[in-house]
């Protein structure tokens, strides 16, 4: 294979993308574990599944793309449209999901994925790739199929594995304001009572002539 002593550098940066996307899980969760939370209708071990779910979702998309773009078209090897594969998923999930999609909106986020594969392909590519082809071509053609799967797939993070978190927020929120609205509730009968010049002991006094 082309440049094969490259291969050291990728394992290198698939260590370093895979540790990058669990710290990216590990900081999704913080906000979720501040506070505790009485209704808990997921355990921690589900809301992890939540996002094993969406990695493998998201790999099995990108495998299906690369393997008709580069393997059906240009006659890749599937081994390189694995590694490819699985290397984009995870920068993918960790960028342009964890953190872009959470912060911004679903155009943003699917426009940086596109630009994020497009580049990731062509690189990758044209480093372990030993087939001719148009290598820039054919990273253009997975990166926009790619983004469209991406603006589907965004829904799926937005209503499946960030709902919760938008639940909880919204719980705490919703306890917090019902604990202040308790805690500022003046005492009517007391003051009614000073408004009529009338004490509780005034009142008992009275009971008991």
């Amino acid at each position: 294979m082309r440049l094969f002593s490259t291969n050291s550098s990728f394992h290198h940066l698939f260590s370093l993308l895979f540790h990058k996307t669990l710290a990216a899980l590990k900081k999704f969760h913080v906000k979720r574990n501040k506070y505790p939370i009485k209704d808990k209708h997921k355990s921690k071990e589900v809301k992890l599944m939540d996002h094993v779910k969406a990695l493998i979702m998201k790999f099995i998309m990108c495998t299906a793309v690369l393997w008709i773009v580069l393997g059906l078209l240009y006659g890749a090897d599937f081994g390189e449209i694995l590694t490819i594969s699985v290397i984009l998923t995870l920068a993918s999930y960790a960028i342009g999901d964890l953190l872009i999609l959470r912060s911004f909106n679903n155009i943003v986020a699917t426009i940086a994925d596109f630009g994020l594969s497009f580049i990731m392909i062509w690189l990758i590519g044209f480093a372990i790739i030993d087939e001719p082809m148009p290598i820039v071509t054919a990273a253009l053609l997975s990166a926009l199929i790619i983004a469209v799967g991406e603006w589907f797939f965004h829904q799926y993070m937005k209503n499946q594995v960030f709902d919760d978190e938008n639940k909880d927020d919204r719980t705490i929120r919703n306890n917090d304001t019902i604990t202040t609205e308790f805690a500022d509730e003046p005492d009517v009968h007391g003051i009614d009572r000073e408004n009529m010049g009338v004490s509780p002991s005034n009142n008992e006094n009275k009971k008991n002539e």
